[in-house]
């Protein structure tokens, strides 16, 4: 039942204002997405410490954060509140997890240095830009005092 949860949580998770999403793409790109999407993933050659440059913190929404962390030659993202979904290699920018059919990948900005990753799935590109640590536990700790005080949700 978890992994049901988790589809839903990365489903649904509307992306920050500041954020760049195209939410609602035309029915044909959509498709399109939808296609490339689904195709069958193959695991590339690669080594994890190139994996450590993505490792941080990514905002998604007001309060979520993906949370990126490599584990020996393994590499995970969590969403807030979630559980860790492994994620494989299949290009130095392009990782896909086999529990969800979803895909992540990363940017850069002018000096090379990783400024997003970007959530690809159910035809959608949910960019999220990457963010401090303190940052991350800042509005992490607010939801979890506004879920304590049961406030809605702003």
């Amino acid at each position: 039942m978890k992994l049901v949860f988790i589809v839903a949580a990365i489903l649904f998770v509307a992306p920050p204002a500041f954020a760049q999403a195209d939410l609602n793409p035309s029915p044909t790109l959509n498709a399109e997405r939808r296609s490339e999407q689904a195709l069958p993933r193959k695991v590339v050659p690669f080594d994890p410490a190139h994996f450590d440059k993505y490792v941080g913190y990514y905002q998604l929404g007001p309060s979520t954060i993906f949370t990126v962390i490599r584990d020996g030659d393994h590499f995970f993202a969590r969403l807030t509140g979630q559980i860790n979904v492994e994620f494989f290699p299949e290009s130095e920018t392009k990782f896909f997890a086999t529990v969800v059919r979803a895909q992540i990948s990363f940017n850069t900005d002018g000096q090379g240095q990783v400024a997003e990753l970007v959530l690809h799935q159910n035809g959608l590109e949910q960019h999220a830009p990457r963010i401090t640590e303190l940052n991350a536990k800042g509005i992490e700790a607010a939801l979890v005092e506004r879920v304590r005080a049961n406030q809605p949700s702003p």
